[in-house]
């Protein structure tokens, strides 16, 4: 009996560890798929049951009435299963759900179900008002997104002059004439008051975007309005709304506030005959701060769902119509841009397998960061011709994956400012430019796009009369990622496939197909003309040239593409565009054949699709490209205005200011929106670059301006070498430009804008930091590339010209005829400039004015063209900047019988100074030029010092005043002593031991140094000591570099 009873002892011991452990696993797992409970709902449903039967049953057991009962009372796993019918309601989930317990809305199989935003109106107590109009006491809460439906589609709001039912071919009035604060048309009614309190809305001169007004009074004809009718002209459309006297036929409606009345004109006339409702609810789903709650295959009818501040909330299978709604723009083209629509916000939150249609403004607004929009059918939106669009876009890492989108007034994708590090991809988008103008089918303007990524797009179709662009980064837009996406249907003769518009930088287009009435073009601003520094053009197919970026290469701009046909845009098997462009890191990956193809079609590749699957759906990952020339600095023209990820360094007291930039040359954001004050002492930012690669040169360039004689530098440190920078101390903006190459450990460097000193702001904006390519040591333009204006004649009949021809005018003109050569530099420097002068005779001018406008001044070099030429003529040495600011422009303003034009020459210059070359001042020992091939040019100068304190000094011109970084070479030998450099009598960097087993050069960076003033600066290599087992204290210097 012992026995048994300890074996009993033991197996209740054993099942007491079982249940503990088994409950103790239960307490700290809380995310275990739990069952939960079904909660159902149906039209004939009380609220006062229990909600868990699908239909009655017996005392409380029935299903909820309302979808907001059942709400209230889930729980994380629990589900909502919805009967057939009409919900009018807003549904706000008391609880969420949690990762691994999501709550869950949606219909009885086999069933449709509605979520309406609008109540039905009773057909039975309308009061005829008079004529045809009856009207009805009523509460409508929404103001200016009131909305009436007659037997489910949307009736008229009041307005004249009358209009279709069609809201892409509306009726227009026409303005006869425009005072500053009032419009007049002879059409109007001549009737004092007759429109006063009514609501104007207009399109200015641009056709842009509408606007609209309260009529404040009319008198004499004249509408005026409650503030200026800024941007409008004669000629322009308008239509007024909102005011009893324009209900004047039928399927129109009016609301009146004051007495809560609403005035209908029925179809046919009769109330009884006509269904009418009217909406009160902006949301369906209200999931704002809400998590983890999945709406599955609802219909939803005038109204639309919101997930701002929520997490991983997803709307799939939903049927939207109607979803937003307001009359006019009283508020400006800006009107509810960010809360129209489907309101896509939080984080981790998705859209997906849904159709979305008919909304006055967006149909989707996303924002806040890592959320998806995928496989939706979206159209009909932004029939109110405002800032908005089908999808409206900003924050952080979303993916917008195989959407189909069409049919808006303005664009289709609306990119703005504040989007990072998102996709747009696999979309097909069409019908875009139904009621405005200059505007692109994907578009943004004044946005830092952060490295947003634009791929495997299909856009066509833009029916804008001027301007329809396919992708149009507008002005100041940076930072965005092209490739893969094909553009067509773009055939007005002002339309351009991808328009980058003036300024606009580090943005990469690659392998795009942009065929018949496309090109990649620009350049239209009229501040910082033409600079697009740092944007690449490559593997394009374009039908013209490419002319506006900085970087521009292996596209094909001719007339044959070699397509399979007038449709389709894949390459034909013929087709010399197969196997002619070249290899870019993660853009060409998986290219067939000997090199990657140029466009947006690899020949023999598996071929991408664009557009919603709903039988397939796709499930795309956010997967991002990373090219080796993107910028990468995140945020940085400081448009994400809390700075991250910069850090407030000295006063701490940077801050951004709103400053919008658009065609204003000093405004205080050189781009965008939003540009960085610095603070009126010592102040600054600095960001740590990640991701670099150790032993690699990069650009980093940085804007700045100051409003007194303060400096401002903008430098790099941190990245395994000397802190590096340049300075800016001008009033207007000036870019600065840092060459740095990684140690060989480093794969992170820290980039930094500094105010040194002064008492008042200072402003910084549009840092870049990129790899730095092989530069080429000349840019050549020719004849043929350059801008010519006036009658100049082709000619071959002297040899030696270069290229394919050079070109001639009469000379002895008024300078009316002339030649201008822009040539596109990589980087800012100091350049000799060569004239290409071709064999001639000794009719040529004697005096050919060839003006170089470069980086501060200008200067006139007149050249005999008479002597026999085949040789490069130097001008003159002069400093650029980066870019296509710089020139050289001949006319015919000369002696002799004509002038010519052929190819000019741009040489970089390193400012190295051979120290054999220059004047040369020993102390305490002699010097003298020794001989040794390892020198730099065969040659270099030895100081014979015997003690500390022997020196030599040479005297460097500098041809400008700047920041410069000095570079040393010097001979190391068993030898050579410790050296001090200075300049000026002010020591630079700290005493260099030169002494070296084995003879060998070695060039050191010393630092940087700002010279106020050109002219001739004294170097001194002063002997500072020896290493220890060095034999002596000689100095060998090679060359002296200034950069």
């Amino acid at each position: 009996m012992s026995n048994i009873k300890g074996i009993c002892k033991l197996s209740s011991l054993f099942v007491f560890i079982i249940l503990f452990a088994l409950t103790n696993w239960v307490f700290i797992n809380p995310e275990a798929k739990a069952a939960g409970t079904n909660y159902y709902v149906a039209t004939n449903g009380n609220d006062s049951w229990n909600g868990t039967s699908p239909t009655f049953v017996s005392g409380t057991t029935g299903p909820f009435k309302t979808i907001q009962k059942a709400a209230s009372l889930m729980q994380p796993g629990d589900t909502c299963i919805i009967r057939g019918g009409t919900y009018p309601e807003e549904v706000i989930p008391v609880n969420s759900g949690t990762s691994e317990n999501r709550i869950t809305f949606k219909p009885y199989p086999g069933e449709s179900v509605t979520i309406s935003g609008t109540d039905m109106v009773d057909s039975t107590s309308w009061i005829q008002h008079s004529g045809s109009i009856y009207k009805k006491q009523i509460t409508m809460n929404l103001g200016d997104r009131n909305q009436v439906f007659i037997g489910g589609n949307m009736a008229q709001h009041a307005r004249w002059p009358n209009t279709s039912s069609d809201l892409w071919s509306p009726t227009w009035a026409t303005i006869d004439e425009v005072g500053s604060t009032y419009v007049k048309d002879a059409d109007l009614i001549p009737i004092d008051g007759y429109y006063t309190g009514a609501t104007i809305t207009y399109m200015p001169s641009n056709n842009f975007l509408s606007n609209s007004m309260i009529i404040t009074s009319y008198t004499g004809g004249k509408l005026d309005a409650s503030s200026s009718y800024g941007y409008t002209k004669k000629g322009q459309p308008y239509y007024l709304t909102n005011k009893l006297e324009l209900l004047d036929t039928q399927n129109e409606w009016f609301y009146d506030n004051s007495t809560t009345t609403l005035y209908m004109w029925f179809p046919g006339g009769n109330p009884l005959s006509n269904t009418v409702s009217v909406k009160q609810r902006i949301w369906g789903f209200n999931l704002t701060n809400k998590s983890y709650i999945t709406v599955q295959g609802l219909n939803f009818f005038g109204t639309a769902a919101t997930t701002e501040g929520g997490t991983g909330n997803v709307f799939d299978g939903i049927n939207a119509t109607y979803v937003d709604h307001y009359d006019s723009n009283t508020n400006g083209w800006a009107s509810h841009r960010d809360d129209s629509g489907f309101v896509l916000g939080g984080s981790y939150n998705e859209i997906k397998n849904s159709t979305i249609a008919w909304s006055h403004s967006n149909g989707v607004t996303m924002f806040g960061n890592h959320n998806r929009l995928v496989n939706n059918l979206i159209r009909d939106c932004n029939y109110g011709i405002n800032d908005t669009a089908p999808i409206r876009v900003f924050g952080d890492s979303h993916l917008v994956s195989y959407n189909t989108a069409y049919n808006s007034s303005r664009g289709i994708i609306l990119l703005k400012n504040g989007i990072s590090n998102s996709i747009i991809e696999h979309n097909h988008l069409y019908n875009a430019g139904l009621l405005a103008t200059d505007l692109g089918i994907i578009y943004a303007v004044a946005t830092d796009g952060q490295n947003t990524e634009i791929r495997y797009n299909i856009l066509h179709d833009n029916s804008s009369y001027t301007k329809p662009n396919g992708i149009y980064l507008d002005n100041g837009s940076s930072n965005f990622i092209v490739h893969h996406n094909l553009v067509y249907g773009i055939d007005s003769p002002t339309g351009i496939g991808t328009n980058l518009n003036g300024p606009t930088n580090f943005n990469l287009l690659y392998n795009n197909t942009f065929p018949k009435g496309s090109e990649i073009g620009g350049g239209s601003s009229t501040i910082f003309v033409n600079d697009m520094y740092g944007t690449w053009s490559v593997n394009n197919i374009l039908d013209a040239r490419s002319s506006y970026a900085e970087t521009s290469h292996t596209n094909y701009t001719g007339s044959t593409p070699g397509f399979v046909g007038a449709n389709d845009f894949h390459l034909a098997a013929n087709s010399t565009n197969i196997d002619a462009g070249v290899v870019i890191d993660g853009i060409t990956n998986g290219y067939v054949g000997s090199k990657p193809d140029i466009g947006a079609f690899e020949y023999g590749a598996p071929i991408w699709k664009a557009g919603h699957d709903f039988t397939n759906p796709p499930n795309p990952t956010f997967s991002k490209t990373y090219p080796l020339h993107r910028n990468r600095t995140y945020n940085s023209g400081f448009e994400v205005t809390n700075l991250t990820p910069w850090t407030k360094t000295y006063a701490k007291t940077a801050a951004s200011e709103y400053s919008y930039s658009h065609q204003i040359s000093n405004a205080n954001a050189r781009t965008g929106f939003y540009g960085l004050k610095l603070g009126t002492v010592q102040d600054g930012v600095e960001q740590i670059i990640k991701g670099l690669t150790p032993n690699t040169t990069y650009d980093l360039s940085g804007w700045a301006k100051v409003t007194d004689s303060s400096e401002v530098r903008i430098g790099v440190k941190d990245y395994g070498g000397n802190d590096v920078y340049s300075s800016s101390t001008g009033s207007t903006w000036k870019r600065v430009d840092v060459r740095f190459t990684t140690g060989p450990q480093s794969t992170t460097a820290t980039i930094y804008g500094y105010k040194t000193s002064g008492s008042s702001y200072a402003y910084i904006d549009d840092f870049g930091v990129v790899y730095s390519p092989e530069q080429p040591k000349e840019v050549i333009v020719d004849n043929t590339q350059a801008e010519a204006t006036g009658a100049w004649a082709s000619s071959t009949h002297y040899p030696s010209f270069y290229g394919a021809d050079y070109v001639t005018s009469p000379s002895g003109g008024s300078g009316a005829d002339k030649m201008k050569w822009k040539p596109k530099l990589s980087v800012a420097g100091n350049y000799k400039v060569y004239i290409w002068l071709p064999n001639g005779n000794e009719f040529r001018a004697t005096n050919a004015p060839f003006k170089v406008s470069y980086s501060g001044g200008l200067q006139t070099y007149y050249i005999d063209q008479r002597p026999t030429g085949g040789s490069w003529v130097l001008l003159g040495t002069h400093y650029f900047e980066a870019g296509q600011t710089g020139y050289v422009e001949l006319t015919n303003q000369a002696n002799g019988q004509y002038v010519v034009a052929d190819a000019v020459k741009f040489e970089k210059v390193d400012f190295g100074y051979e120290s054999e070359d220059l004047v040369t001042v020993a102390s305490g020992a002699a010097e003298s030029d020794i001989t040794d091939v390892n020198c730099s040019n065969g040659k270099c100068n030895n100081l014979n010092a015997t003690a500390v304190g022997n020196s030599v000094t040479y005297a460097v011109y500098a041809s400008q005043p700047g920041t410069y970084n000095v570079k040393v070479r010097v001979k190391r030998d068993s030898g050579s002593g410790t050296f001090q450099l200075s300049i000026d009598g002010v020591n630079l960097g700290v005493p260099v031991d030169v002494y070296n087993l084995v003879p060998s050069y070695q060039e050191y960076d010393m630092g940087r140094i700002t010279f106020a003033t050109a002219g001739n600066k004294i170097f001194r290599f002063t002997v500072a000591g020896k290493n220890l087992i060095s034999t002596g204290y000689k100095l060998m210097p090679d060359y002296i570099k200034l950069k």
